[in-house]
């Protein structure tokens, strides 16, 4: 007779790093384990990812923004993105305007469902003096063949495979894709977000910033 427990706990593993994409990229074996993984050992796996935050708990699923104010002690960063087209966007020249910067990547599936949704605020708000920028973490040929197959309007640049330390220096505490970071027309970090962007989140930006 099956364990249900054992089942259970099979299918949070699955969920939770297919949701991660980075986590299903890193750690592929919980899916091509040659032989079955007993329920003593998948509890202390399960709670061993809970201890390392990989997989979050069920209360903090939902991504929300971090409205902590950037630590006086760091310097507030400064954007440099040159994107796929060569054009560069820097924070002298963003003055004035609420960027969004979002890491991203095309192995990571919430990044992938938030696309249409960044792509639709981007074309409301961009006469608002809004820029929405994407950072890729990804491989230049995957991110080119990805965005002929759903472009965006916003510009993308590529942060390469060291995207993940990049944005952890932006207040990326997991690691965690999506990762979005909303700079105010001061050029200060007003908000960082590890998840996937909700209709709401976005709402509730254009709210705090009209």
């Amino acid at each position: 007779m099956a364990n249900p427990g054992a089942a259970w706990l099979q299918a949070a593993l699955f969920n939770r790093l297919l949701a991660l994409g980075a986590g299903a990229r890193r750690w592929p074996f919980f899916f091509f384990f040659p032989f079955p993984l007993s329920f003593p050992f998948q509890l202390q796996l399960l709670l061993a990812l809970f201890g390392a935050g990989l997989i979050a708990a069920s209360g903090s699923a939902h991504a929300q923004f971090d409205k902590s104010p950037w630590p006086r002690t760091q310097a507030t960063p400064t954007l440099n993105v040159v994107d796929l087209q060569g054009q560069r966007w820097s924070s002298a020249e963003l003055s004035g305007q609420v960027v969004v910067l979002n890491f991203w990547a095309t192995w990571c599936p919430p990044c992938v469902e938030e696309m249409p949704l960044l792509d639709t605020f981007y074309r409301q708000q961009k006469d608002q003096g809004w820029q929405v920028l994407g950072l890729a973490v990804d491989q230049a040929p995957a991110v080119q063949q990805f965005l002929q197959r759903l472009p965006v309007s916003f510009p993308i640049g590529m942060a390469g495979l060291p995207g993940v330390e990049r944005s952890r220096a932006l207040g990326n505490t997991t690691g965690g894709l999506p990762f979005t970071v909303v700079f105010s027309p001061k050029g200060e970090v007003a908000h960082r977000q590890i998840g996937k962007l909700t209709a709401a989140d976005l709402t509730r930006l254009g709210v705090l910033f009209s």
